[in-house]
């Protein structure tokens, strides 16, 4: 089984449209991990939504409208967390 990693991250620069910022597998995916940790980066995992993204859009390519709905929910979650934390 492989390990799919997708980010996502808001661009200012680009209307604060949502972007692919990072994709991976396997070693990949783990590394963006251990990248996002060794920045204090909040992560929140939806295997879903990882694969999707991984699988349909490249790095630097907006998220499709489609996901919106659920890269809404991961926000809220990272917000709710960081929050909390």
């Amino acid at each position: 089984m492989r390990c799919r990693q997708g980010l996502v991250a808001t661009d200012a620069a680009r209307g604060l449209t949502l972007v692919v910022v990072a994709k991976g597998y396997d070693e990949v995916a783990q590394r963006i991990k251990a990248i996002a940790a060794e920045h204090h980066i909040t992560m929140v995992e939806n295997v879903t939504l990882a694969r999707a993204l991984a699988k349909e859009v490249d790095i630097g390519k907006p998220v499709p409208t489609k996901w919106y709905q659920a890269v809404a929910e991961v926000l809220a979650m990272v917000y709710r967390l960081k929050k909390a934390g």
